[in-house]
């Protein structure tokens, strides 16, 4: 691997260097760079090393971070933050200069991986069968001729911080690349089409959850999202509604008190009935 520092637009001069060799396929490379030191990380099939190129500890050998590497595709970072993430069979991990951090779990191989906002987003092959149902069902319809049916690809936006899968869905034809631009998400398939992602509103995504009665998830968005806390008591009051309907009076009173800012305490002892309760 050959590190070449310049300026390239302009052609300005260029300097060369050999930073890494191996008989190992590098299967990705990534960029980390703070005000006064930039860090190299290379990913081969065996393991995930760094290098600073330049700053404190430039010139010294690669270290390596993890004796696993990954696949082609499978290494990005997280810009916001400065997280390499590597993407294995098994989880998704999350990487910094001093090792390795956060992870969490991947369900069998990826092809893909980018970041999207506080998202990662994996493209994954579609589950294959283990009884030969798929080789039948190309000779029962036609063949070579339906191959691009069974060619689609799994793609899955996970939200790391809430631990949910905010979205998923399979395509017909396989991902050759994802990108962002204008502030959105984009897919290029195999088939040449383009798939445009654009995230929902904070308002929107809450009535979503209130609609499926994922109160205490809407509470965590909206702490994640910087809500002040007059709007987020809107929230427990809604909680608060909710379990109150169920009959479950006890942990309706403890959100309703959370919310106790935004609602009347007369309401409270009228839902509750706490009044029965005092001499």
């Amino acid at each position: 691997m050959t590190v070449i520092r310049g300026d390239l637009i302009h052609d300005r001069g260029t300097k060369q260097r050999v930073v890494y060799e191996s008989e190992e396929p590098i299967t990705g490379v990534e960029f980390v760079s703070e005000p006064k030191l930039t860090t190299l990380f290379v990913a081969t099939t065996s393991k995930l090393l760094k290098l600073v190129i330049s700053g404190r500890g430039h010139g010294q050998p690669p270290r390596t971070l993890e004796d696993s590497g990954c696949a082609a595709g499978c290494m990005t970072v997280n810009k916001k933050t400065g997280d390499i993430i590597v993407v294995r069979e098994d989880a998704v991990y999350y990487y910094t200069a001093d090792g390795r951090g956060l992870c969490f779990a991947n369900d069998g191989a990826t092809t893909l991986v980018s970041t999207f906002e506080d998202y990662v987003a994996l493209v994954s092959p579609p589950p294959s069968s283990k009884n030969g149902a798929s080789d039948n069902m190309r000779r029962r319809f036609g063949g070579a001729s339906t191959e691009s049916l069974f060619s689609a690809a799994a793609f899955t936006m996970v939200d790391p911080q809430l631990q949910i899968v905010a979205h998923s869905e399979t395509l017909i034809s396989q991902v050759k690349a994802i990108f962002q631009i204008w502030g959105d998400l984009f897919i290029l398939t195999q088939d040449g089409k383009v798939h445009r992602y654009h995230e929902k509103s904070l308002q929107q995504r809450l009535e979503l959850l209130y609609q499926r009665n994922l109160f205490p998830l809407a509470i965590s968005l909206a702490q994640k999202s910087g809500m002040d806390m007059q709007q987020q008591n809107v929230i427990y009051r809604k909680y608060g509604d909710h379990l109150y309907q169920k009959g479950d009076f006890d942990n309706s009173m403890a959100q309703y008190i959370k919310a106790i800012d935004n609602t009347e305490p007369s309401q409270v002892i009228r839902k509750v009935g706490l009044f029965s309760r005092i001499p």
